[in-house]
């Protein structure tokens, strides 16, 4: 929303300006001067003080901690550790799945008509690629 300024409207703001400032008592002009010097001053010394470095070390000192946690193996104290699996041996018996799986794969060695299921499949194969 620029709009282009007149100068005859500059012109007169001016004149109005150096009317007025010459009705004004040199006492409020110095207590005006004044106010804007210290509010000036105010504006320039910093807001947050010691808050932002305090706030900005915690920062550092908490994701070092959990960088250094997550670096470190071992055990977490006051955590007590789990229980070990019982092993698979111990549960279930060896001997018949063995012997099982011994004789289909005994049943599949003997047979003719595995060796001969393979060879038409694996022309089936070739003849697709």
């Amino acid at each position: 929303m620029n709009r282009q300024q007149d100068p005859l409207d500059d012109a007169a703001l001016r004149a109005l300006y150096r009317r007025s400032q010459g009705t004004i008592s040199p006492q409020t002009t110095a207590r005006l001067h004044r106010g804007r010097h210290a509010a000036l001053q105010v504006a320039d010394t910093p807001r947050f003080g010691w808050r932002l470095p305090l706030a900005a070390g915690f920062a550092a000192v908490f994701a070092l901690a959990i960088g250094l946690r997550l670096a470190l193996p071992g055990d977490t104290p006051g955590v007590p550790a789990p229980a070990p699996a019982p092993a698979l041996a111990a549960a279930t018996p060896a001997g018949p799945l063995d012997d099982e799986l011994g004789d289909a794969l005994a049943g599949l060695e003997e047979s003719p008509d595995f060796y001969r299921w393979l060879a038409d499949n694996e022309t089936t194969l070739l003849a697709l690629e």
